[in-house]
């Protein structure tokens, strides 16, 4: 359901919907009291200060990834505080929707991936793994209220800490391990059903095709 629009559709489109201009990055400002908007405004952060991409170089390496963590712990810290908040995403009302906050989280999915594997490297075993436990976080949250794309980028999310995890998890002492499966199952059980993602691409589908008729 992606249609592709010119600039200056887009330039009107935002226009009419003013929480979809950027958001101004600022490491000192409160956390908002939306999860949501605490995400996105990490997202800001990191994009900022010029997001992962280095980390990920054909060359990177430790150092490489250890400098963009260092560069974000800003955008580390909203994202964090942001996880004890109600989460409220913005709603849907068609499939022209511009949705810039996805390509954000996966880019905070890369930053908390670098962090576990810093962490890994320290020694920090039961840190690194829970580093990795936040992008499962911010996957189970990125789901919710959203259509088929958002579930789609959650398991992007998903995918990229648990690759991050996997070497660390023979790492890890029993209370380590026990805290990590307990945090795992409490993730679990709030996921979003996929009974419900469906049912709301059912629905932006029909806005659509109403607004083919119309």
């Amino acid at each position: 359901h992606v249609q592709w629009m010119t600039a200056q559709a887009a330039r009107e489109l935002l226009a009419r919907q003013p929480d979809l201009r950027p958001v101004e990055p600022n490491e000192n400002q409160p956390v908002p009291e939306n999860a949501f908007d605490a995400y996105v405004a990490a997202g800001a952060l990191l994009k900022a200060n010029g997001g992962t991409a280095k980390a990920f170089d054909q060359d990177a390496g430790a150092e490489e990834r250890a400098q963009v963590v260092d560069r974000n712990q800003g955008a580390l810290r909203m994202l964090r505080e942001g996880f004890g908040r109600p989460y409220t995403p913005r709603k849907i009302e068609g499939p022209q929707i511009v949705l810039p906050e996805l390509a954000q989280f996966r880019d905070l999915a890369r930053l908390l991936a670098c962090e576990t594997e810093v962490l890994a490297g320290e020694g920090q075993g039961g840190r690194a793994v829970q580093a990795a436990l936040d992008g499962m976080q911010l996957a189970r949250d990125a789901c919710k209220g959203g259509t088929v794309i958002h579930r789609l980028v959650g398991g992007a999310i998903e995918a990229i800490c648990t690759t991050a995890a996997e070497p660390v998890v023979p790492q890890l002492n029993a209370d380590e391990a026990k805290a990590a499966v307990q945090r795992l199952a409490e993730l679990d059980r709030t996921g979003v059903p996929l009974t419900e993602t469906l049912e709301s691409e059912r629905v932006m589908m029909r806005v659509a095709l109403q607004e083919l008729v119309n």
